[in-house]
């Protein structure tokens, strides 16, 4: 189980870096906790991969 650290929620960036580091913050919170976005994550990785393989082998 996955602490709860909600350090990073419902504050307003000040930079661009502050931004990106909340959305990685998100980002793994969700690859921890949710198995759905893991598997989702593994098809959409899947599914470019093949199609750059594909397209290379069209050329």
């Amino acid at each position: 189980m996955v602490p709860l650290n909600r350090e990073f929620s419902w504050r307003t960036a000040s930079s661009l870096l502050v931004s990106f580091k909340y959305a990685w913050t998100g980002v793994s919170y969700a690859f921890q906790t949710q198995r759905n976005f893991r598997i989702h994550l593994l098809v959409g990785t899947l599914a470019i991969s093949l199609s750059i393989f594909l397209a290379s082998e069209s050329s």
